[in-house]
């Protein structure tokens, strides 16, 4: 049998990508609450499919639920935190290398 490379969509896990689908949905001008029906509109995802993304997004910390709608949660913050900071050697070298210093 010949060993046939596959490619990296044939890996994908659908309801993790739908649910992070629903995770951008939260993203807005002002970052400002979403209604459930707004991010399904969004998405092009059921009602009953977003509100459990969200709640399991809310369980770890990704996504909070206010009277409005929902938002980005505190985790969210800390992953990009880390994120960024993981970059800091590689954005320091690119600065350096692109704005000169005065003498």
């Amino acid at each position: 049998m010949a060993n046939t490379k596959r490619n990296d969509e044939d890996y994908v896990i659908e309801a993790a990508l739908r649910t992070l689908k629903v995770l951008e949905a939260l993203e807005g001008a002002q970052f400002e609450a979403v209604p459930l029906k707004r991010i399904a509109q969004r998405t092009g995802l059921t009602d009953n499919f977003c509100f459990r993304a969200l709640k399991t997004l809310k369980v770890m910390g990704y996504a909070r639920e206010t009277e409005q709608g929902w938002k980005l949660g505190p985790r969210l913050l800390i992953f990009s935190e880390s994120f960024t900071a993981s970059l800091e050697p590689e954005i320091n070298a690119t600065l350096a290398e692109t704005i000169p210093l005065a003498d």
